[in-house]
């Protein structure tokens, strides 16, 4: 939904979509401020605005990855297959949880040893097959058959694979809650069977843009300032006419910029600590 601007208090607090948008601007409102800014000697001052609102998309692409900590969660109940497709602004997951009859979430954790290779056909000589375009022929993954137990029966079965070596480590203990597989090339998440009708709890990263519109697409106003440096070093990057030392200069503004909206998004609050230091029994003075 579009930010508003309220002549009174009431239109604010009567509507709860708009709840807490303050703390945000719009990307149509990013490019319509960097176009007024730029006096008639400016560097950019004839840049053409589809540009500017290129440059913008991707800032908030650079910005949602590990600076606005924009995390999206979503609930569902887990199907039968156990798989669920990625969302479709899904970009890297923070964590994946099953939610109890009292709201309290149980971590899954993730299961290294499945195999998420994809299945080449080959002829009797162990020779690849292809199409008529040259293309390798895919036949049915060993997984598909055994989705509904192939996470289970790794459970509690030490594996060394190539990035995790065996340390006799009992994981049964660490797959108590269940376990999921992320397959990034099927676009999907596959669950054990001991999370077989719960409900799912997931959250994650998205770029940002899942939203069509410019006046929908936001963007924290800690980072606006961040966005501004982003965009005008880009475009002054690849122009001839602007010596080295002043791109470089823009660049390092950039990233001066986007450090600081990093630490004011995400401060250390020191309270919020010694509460977490006191529940782990540890000695805090004060």
């Amino acid at each position: 939904m579009a930010l508003q601007d309220f002549t009174n208090l009431d239109q604010y607090y009567d509507d709860s979509e708009q709840w807490g948008q303050h703390q945000y601007t719009t990307i149509k409102d990013i490019v319509n401020n960097f176009m007024f800014s730029q006096e008639e000697d400016s560097l950019v001052s004839n840049i053409h605005r589809n540009r500017v609102a290129y440059y913008a998309k991707r800032v908030v692409q650079e910005l949602y990855y590990d600076v606005l900590n924009e995390v999206i969660s979503i609930e569902f109940d887990l199907n039968p297959s156990l798989i669920i497709p990625l969302p479709h602004d899904y970009v890297n997951y923070v964590r994946i949880s099953w939610v109890d009859e009292k709201g309290r979430l149980h971590p899954l954790a993730v299961d290294n040893s499945s195999n998420l290779a994809k299945a080449y056909l080959q002829d009797n000589d162990y020779e690849y097959l292809y199409d008529s375009e040259g293309d390798i022929l895919q036949g049915s993954h060993i997984q598909d058959t055994t989705s509904t137990s192939s996470l289970e029966d790794n459970e509690g079965i030490p594996t060394t694979n190539h990035n995790t070596p065996n340390f006799n480590t009992d994981l049964s203990k660490i797959f108590k809650n269940g376990s999921y597989k992320v397959d990034k090339n099927r676009g999907i998440i596959q669950f054990s069977s001991k999370v077989d009708g719960k409900t799912i709890v997931l959250d994650y990263i998205s770029d940002g843009l899942f939203q069509r519109d410019d006046s929908e697409i936001r963007i924290h106003k800690f980072a606006e300032q961040a966005a501004y440096n982003y965009i005008f070093w880009n475009l002054i990057a690849h122009n001839r006419n602007v010596p080295a030392n002043r791109i470089a200069m823009a660049e390092k503004q950039w990233w001066n910029a986007r450090r600081i909206a990093k630490r004011r998004i995400s401060p250390i609050r020191y309270e919020e600590l010694r509460q977490v230091m006191k529940s782990q029994d540890k000695m805090i003075k004060g």
